[in-house]
């Protein structure tokens, strides 16, 4: 099944592929919290974003990233942004 993010370029169709793959779309790019966004409001179920604060140094990043990926299950990810900082 396909899904179209109401929004056109890159951001949508990174995020159109990762609904696709059923994968969480990490990133610091803040066009991908207004594309969620607008997911949530059309009620289209997507596998969810985690979003890296501005600032938040790579070392911190990755250690918050894998902790969120071993806690949790793709289901508790999906619909949500999970912040990052």
């Amino acid at each position: 099944m396909t899904v179209r993010v109401s929004a056109a370029g890159a951001d949508a169709r990174q995020v159109e592929h990762a609904i696709a793959l059923g994968r969480v779309t990490v990133t610091a790019d803040h066009d991908f919290l207004e594309l969620a966004d607008d997911l949530v409001a059309r009620g289209v179920r997507f596998p969810g974003v985690m979003f890296i604060l501005p600032y938040t140094m790579v070392g911190e990043a990755v250690r918050a990233i894998t902790l969120v990926a071993l806690a949790r299950e793709p289901r508790e990810l999906a619909n949500r942004i999970e912040w990052i900082k």
